[in-house]
Order: structure tokens, then C-alpha cells, then sequence
């Protein structure tokens, strides 16, 4: 591993480089995850293509690895077809060794939601959602918030603003107390 990244560090130097490459694994594993699981499903394209809303040739295209006109409510049609959830974020260049690395099947195939082990009714084993909450104690249930008038008001849910920012408060540090039994 040690030597993929000196080659990335001094490959993705160029900004242009840096682009195209992420662009290419993301392009590559998106493409790998769709082949795999359908295969795993037990679905040829044509069967996949029907629940989806699409032809055969449209998830033979999604399946190339130099495949790059993503749309996310395709990707969102596939999740659901396929049984499981997308996950699309933001990351730094750091995680493409990692990433690179992952096209295995644990990371390509991720289980549908009936054989997830953590959500299968009477099991507790299995791995456990990692949802960060504050470790500081907290005044309120909520944060307080203003509008554009200054008056302050309490949100009804946890924004998007809250999410990945510590400390998390309102419904979103309830769901991690449920979650870990807190």
C-alpha cells in the first residue's frame, strides 16, 4: 500500500490528474457495485432494467466502468431495486488508497435490508450504526434557532446544517441515544 501512495502523491500533483483519477475509481466502483449486486440478486440486466424504469442497454451502460453520467434518482431507483441504501458524500483525496483497495466484496456488496443483522428482528448481534452524538451535556432537547427577524424558534427535526457537526442536539442525538440504549 505504501507504494500506491507515493505514486498518488506525486501522480495526483496536478490538479487536472487528481480530477480525472478520483473520477475514474468512483466511476469504476459505482459501475463494479451495480454488476455485483445484481448478479448476487440473482437478476440479469433485463430484469434489473424492468425495475428500475429503464432498458437493458441502460443498465449495460451503468455497468461500464468508464460509465461517468450519473443521475442521482437513477442511483436512488437502483439502491431501491437492489435493497439497499446510497450513500453519496463529499471526501478528501486521502481515502482513494482506501477506496482503491476496497473493491472487494464486503465493500461491493453490501446486504439488503432483511439480512442486514442489525436491523433483524430478535438479533442483537452484528455490526452497530456509528452515529456521533454530543459528550457534552446538553441545556435543552433543542438548539435554539433564529429566522431572518431574529426570532428565535425551535426546529421541528435536526436540519441538514446538524448533521456531521458535533454537538448534535434534538432528534438526531435522541436517534444515537436509542440507537446505543442511552
Amino acid at each position: 500500500m505504501e507504494g500506491v501512495i507515493e505514486r498518488l502523491k506525486r501522480d495526483l500533483q496536478d490538479e487536472e490528474a487528481r480530477y480525472v483519477y478520483a473520477d475514474t475509481v468512483t466511476n469504476a466502483f459505482v459501475a463494479a457495485q451495480i454488476k455485483g449486486l445484481r448478479e448476487e440478486r440473482g437478476l440479469n440486466q433485463e430484469q434489473l432494467a424492468a425495475l428500475i424504469g429503464t432498458q437493458q442497454s441502460g443498465v449495460s451502460r451503468l455497468e461500464k466502468a468508464d460509465y461517468s453520467a450519473w443521475k442521482v434518482e437513477t442511483l436512488r431507483k437502483l439502491a431501491k431495486a437492489l435493497g439497499v441504501r446510497l450513500r453519496i458524500r463529499f471526501e478528501e483525496f486521502g481515502t482513494l488508497p482506501d477506496e482503491i483497495g476496497g473493491f472487494d466484496d464486503k465493500n461491493l456488496l453490501p446486504r439488503r435490508f432483511e439480512d442486514d443483522p442489525v436491523f433483524k428482528r430478535g438479533s442483537s448481534s452484528g455490526r452497530r450504526p456509528r452515529i456521533r452524538t454530543s459528550r457534552r451535556p446538553r441545556t435543552s432537547q433543542f438548539r435554539q434557532r433564529t429566522v431572518p427577524n431574529g426570532i428565535p424558534r425551535k426546529p421541528a427535526a435536526a436540519t441538514t446544517q446538524d448533521i456531521g457537526r458535533a454537538p448534535m442536539t434534538g432528534t438526531v442525538s435522541q436517534l444515537g441515544e436509542i440507537v446505543h440504549g442511552r
